[in-house]
């Protein structure tokens, strides 16, 4: 099923697609500047145990109350998609219980990620992306959010490849520690590829209940930037005083 350029489609009852035999699986496929919201408590879409939800300069929005809204096993995004989680852990493969086997792959371009409630997935996949200048992921948390449960990270393919293929980042907006945990640590993953405001060192550290937190150190203001707010206040103060 293909959503063509422009278009916008709400899904707020039943759609099921029948398996693609060219791919063994269905392709539900977002195109240029499209959106797919799917809203509603009985709402629901259904690819297949292997289906694929491709964003290709597309747009999805999961507004779900309940679980498991989308029956799919991995979403592919490229090109400035954007994929808006307003409800937890919507999206598994049909035949297994959990989110836990879904990954999103990351194919090309700026990608964006608003993770709006807690979520458990399997990790990042990172792809060769020829013709485009990056393969960034940009990951926006809302302050309320208190847990991204992967099984790892990127799968070990947050790394320099040493081909022609693009340079792969993570960026993440509101980072912040005991947030994105892990099962197992990624084999290889070059830390200089993942980047969040005032902080930096990312690393995982053991939790001693099991699993890994994705770690960092946030910078701590200098003394003379400190300092030098104080006397901008203090100026402030006085130019208020002699007002009054």
């Amino acid at each position: 099923m293909t959503i063509g350029a422009n278009a916008s489609v709400t899904v707020m009852g039943k759609l099921i697609l029948d398996k693609h035999t060219a791919w063994n699986g269905n392709i539900l496929d977002v195109g240029a500047n499209s959106y797919l919201n799917i809203q509603g408590m009985s709402a629901s879409v259904n690819l297949g145990e292997t289906g694929i939800i491709f964003l290709d300069n597309g747009n999805l929005s999961i507004d779900y109350t309940n679980e498991l809204a989308v029956r799919a096993f991995c979403m592919v995004m490229r090109n400035e998609s954007t994929y808006v989680m307003n409800s937890s852990n919507a999206i598994a493969p049909i035949g297994d219980a959990t989110s836990e086997k879904f990954y999103i792959e990351l194919k090309g371009g700026k990608n964006y990620l608003n993770v709006n409630a807690n979520q458990t997935m399997r990790y990042f996949n990172f792809v060769e992306a020829s013709g485009y200048d990056t393969n960034t992921l940009y990951i926006k948390i809302d302050p309320f959010v208190d847990s991204i449960m992967l099984d790892t990270l990127c799968n070990s393919t947050l790394i320099d490849t040493g081909s022609s293929d693009t340079e792969r980042f993570v960026v993440i907006e509101n980072f912040r520690n005991n947030l994105i945990q892990v099962n197992s640590q990624d084999t290889v993953i070059e830390w200089d590829r993942i980047l969040a405001d005032d902080w930096s060192d990312f690393r995982f550290e053991e939790d001693v209940n099991g699993g890994y937190w994705l770690t960092a150190t946030q910078a701590i203001q200098e003394p003379a930037t400190i300092a030098a707010l104080f006397a901008a206040i203090s100026v402030l103060c006085v130019m208020l005083r002699r007002r009054k």
